[in-house]
């Protein structure tokens, strides 16, 4: 195929400024760029888990909540205007003890909630946001069908889990 001498400038051009550049960046510079991301990125990482190391060991003993919240019941009564605002049901409530060590116990409650996903994923992260000393260790989805109106129902299974220290 021959190019009209006229449009050959034009062409030759138009390769220089926008095809090299985009064959360059595909070929050469892409995971150069991609790799100085990820070391910024872990860089970063590393420096604020310097951060935490080089902390003081009662910041490090504030991280265990000395108020027991899960056998208590404190947990379930913070539960519940979360749930009555987003019109969530708690099905079951079970609170044990998972281990002890020590002076440390790690205490774990299993909370059902049923109602719809959009809403039981606002009173879990509703939770996750006010419950300082405890942790959302396991979130699971499942559908249950009732036999009587022949409906099925959305249920959430949350585990969360509290280290106290022990009196």
């Amino acid at each position: 195929m021959k190019i009209p001498f006229r449009y050959r400038g034009l062409l030759y051009l138009t390769l220089l400024l926008v095809v090299t550049p985009l064959f360059v960046w595909r070929l050469a510079l892409r995971e150069t760029a991609a790799t100085s991301r990820q070391y910024h990125r872990e860089k970063s990482e590393l420096a604020a888990l310097q951060q935490m190391e080089s902390a003081p060991e009662k910041s490090r003993e504030a991280a265990i909540d000395l108020t027991e919240q899960i056998e208590s019941g404190l947990l379930l009564q913070s539960l519940v205007p979360l749930t009555e605002k987003h019109r969530v049901a708690i099905e079951n409530y079970t609170p044990y003890v998972s281990e002890r060590q020590g002076k440390l116990t790690i205490r774990t409650a299993e909370v059902v909630l049923s109602g719809g996903y959009i809403p039981l994923l606002r009173v879990v992260d509703a939770m996750e946001a006010t419950q300082a000393g405890c942790r959302l260790i396991s979130l699971s989805f499942h559908t249950v069908a009732d036999r009587r109106t022949r409906t099925k129902e959305l249920k959430a299974v949350l585990l969360i889990r509290q280290i106290t220290q022990n009196n």
